[in-house]
């Protein structure tokens, strides 16, 4: 399937109100493009306005000075309106009724700073869906699905029925849940099994220095480790932020000495999407050598089966 041919796209979301009084709405939206519209650019303009109104947690955290320092910043980033994900249901390829699509809560990343009414049929549906909410959502928040195979990745349709006790979505959703989480139960032991033995740690770590890079990963994000080059010349300083180029993108991260853009240290393009704006990078050190040290935040919540894409092309 060729990207652009199928876009523009017409899908259908869900509103889901906080108010009770008021209904549920199934709207409709145009995916221009391959990604997730939702996160890129619906929910920005319904979350955008507002200011900081809770800001006890914050007060009790940095202290009265420093809080007034940051009430700026705050409010021009409610007013410009963020988006927070929350997984109902991750893609795979026994997701129903369509194979390889996620299902997400879409709400307002400010939404507590912002003081909006928790939405209590926001918890009751993530609960029907077999998950465990430990925080309450506030404010409105909105329902929509992501299809991630075949690609492109893109927006189809999540129809306010699915929301129905009986249907196939809600039927087949806790059990796919109940299977994720199993998965990342064995993965993480897994894991914790091979890091009792030395000999695999010290086989991963050669692979991590010889290649290059190394990673790690949550559902949520992902940081990867870029090892530096040893200083040319006489120059016995470790290299500071100063002297470097880090690009990190929509599906990709380049890391650059200053001025030797041609050259990159390294430059992967990513199994899935991240979000730059939610993405920082810092020089710190790894298996012994100074690195550059990138930590993304993914667009799609899940565990990436490899960091790479594969072929070039980024899955989600």
């Amino acid at each position: 399937m060729a990207s652009s041919s199928i876009f523009p796209l017409k899908f259908y979301y869900v509103k889901v109100p906080a108010d009770v009084r008021q209904p549920f709405e199934e709207l409709e939206g145009v995916a221009d493009g391959p990604g997730d519209m939702m996160s890129q650019k619906i929910c920005v303009k319904f979350f955008a306005g507002g200011t900081v109104k809770n800001d006890e947690g914050l007060r009790a955290e940095f202290g009265d000075e420093v809080l007034d320092q940051k009430r700026s910043a705050l409010n021009r980033v409610a007013a410009q309106g963020t988006v927070e994900t929350f997984a109902l249901c991750r893609p795979s390829s026994s997701t129903k009724p369509i194979p390889h699509a996620g299902v997400y809560l879409y709400l307002d990343e400010m939404g507590v700073l912002k003081d909006l009414p928790i939405n209590k049929r926001a918890t009751e549906i993530a609960s029907g869906c077999g998950l465990d909410v430990e925080s309450p959502f506030h404010g409105d928040v909105y329902i929509a699905r992501v299809q991630v195979q075949p690609s492109p990745t893109r927006n189809v349709s999540f129809r306010l029925t699915e929301l129905d006790a009986g249907s196939e979505f809600f039927l087949s959703t806790p059990a796919e849940n109940a299977a994720y989480d199993a998965a990342m139960r064995e993965y993480k032991q897994a894991v914790a099994d091979k890091e009792v033995g030395g000999g695999a740690i010290d086989t991963r770590e050669e692979e991590d220095i010889s290649r290059g890079w190394w990673y790690t990963q949550t559902a949520d994000e992902v940081e990867v480790s870029i090892a530096l080059p040893e200083r040319k010349g006489d120059v016995a300083m470790p290299f500071r932020a100063r002297d470097l180029d880090v690009e990190i993108k929509g599906n990709s991260l380049k890391v650059s000495i200053r001025n030797e853009s041609e050259t990159p240290v390294a430059k992967l393009s990513f199994f899935g999407a991240i979000r730059p704006n939610e993405s920082t990078w810092v020089v710190g050190t790894g298996h012994g050598r100074p690195c550059v040290v990138a930590t993304m935040e993914k667009v799609i919540p899940q565990t990436w089966p490899q960091l790479e894409a594969k072929g070039g092309e980024t899955v989600v």
